[in-house]
């Protein structure tokens, strides 16, 4: 119930405005059961998210740790969505092939789980493939045109534009 919690904060306001008080939610079901698959996915996006986003007071540490989370959740469920999800996210910029692949895995066990396209817009962005980003952006604003996480879309959309040299669009896309 706890993780679920953290899940339901986590999709509600996304990654960066949600309280540490919530994820501390996910803290408590690990402490109370270590094998919490969707606690550990969470912990590991928001670890992750906070040293993309420049917030983080310990960059190395939360990386490290981050990636024990989703390294782990996915030996526990190699079935999880939410897991394929946090690991795709993970190895976005350094590893964005198999970012693709964990993400095409977290869209097969669910369809609907709209922030898997920022795993992949990332490491489309990663990989030189400014179009797929913005393709990738776009679908999750289609799909979620008032999904929290629109800021990471629309980021991942107008570094795609900028990096085509499409500077209008870019900053009407960085403004939005």
């Amino acid at each position: 119930e706890l993780a679920m919690q953290c899940e339901a904060g986590y999709l509600r306001f996304g990654v960066l405005r949600q309280t540490q008080s919530n994820y501390d939610l996910c803290e408590r079901a690990l402490q109370l059961d270590s094998g919490n698959v969707r606690a550990m996915a969470i912990l590991g996006v928001r670890m992750r998210a906070k040293v993309i986003n420049l917030v983080s007071d310990s960059p190395e540490t939360e990386l490290h740790r981050a990636d024990d989370l989703t390294a782990r959740a996915l030996a526990l469920d190699p079935n999880n969505y939410l897991a394929h999800y946090a690991r795709a996210l993970f190895l976005a910029i350094d590893r964005p092939d198999e970012a693709k692949v964990d993400a095409d895995r977290a869209l097969a066990l669910n369809p609907s789980f709209v922030p898997t396209y920022i795993a992949l817009s990332s490491a489309s962005l990663s990989e030189g493939q400014p179009q797929n980003a913005i393709d990738y952006a776009e679908t999750a604003l289609r799909l979620s045109p008032r999904d929290p996480l629109a800021y990471a879309f629309l980021r991942d959309k107008g570094l795609g534009l900028f990096s085509l040299a499409r500077y209008p669009e870019a900053a009407d896309t960085f403004k939005e």
